[in-house]
């Protein structure tokens, strides 16, 4: 006779996308964050930094604020998610930061554009460099 374990005994330690899947209780904390970013009035820009060991949530409450501000379609910022982890170096991770941001604010992608233009000038492939 074989035991029945749980379906979902283990957890891929992934962060929960939505407050439908806090089973913390860390929503009213989430959306109280979100309410201090809407809420700023401030002509210089407002830095928040969420801080805790690895592991701990943090990714999970960042999606429930932007969850949070995005319900209210009156909110006007523009909501710009990065990963770093992604980029080796210090000046990689500057540029595409600020490329990512160039990107939300509505201007297009010029490096993108030239290496395109190059390409086609030089009647390469798109997949192939210089």
């Amino acid at each position: 006779m074989s035991v029945k374990r749980p379906l979902n005994q283990f957890s891929s330690d992934r962060p929960i996308e939505s407050k439908a899947g806090d089973l913390l209780g860390r929503t009213s904390f989430a959306e109280s964050l979100a309410d201090i970013v809407e809420g700023w009035l401030g002509n210089d820009s407002l830095v928040m930094a969420l801080w805790g060991f690895w592991g701990i949530g943090k990714s999970s409450i960042k999606n429930m604020v932007v969850e949070h501000l995005r319900r209210n379609t009156a909110y006007a910022a523009t909501i710009v998610q990065f990963t770093p982890w992604q980029w080796a170096a210090q000046d990689q991770i500057s540029e595409a930061f600020f490329r990512e941001i160039a990107l939300a604010l509505g201007k297009k992608d010029e490096a993108k554009k030239k290496k395109k233009q190059r390409t086609a000038l030089l009647g390469l492939p798109l997949t192939q460099h210089i």
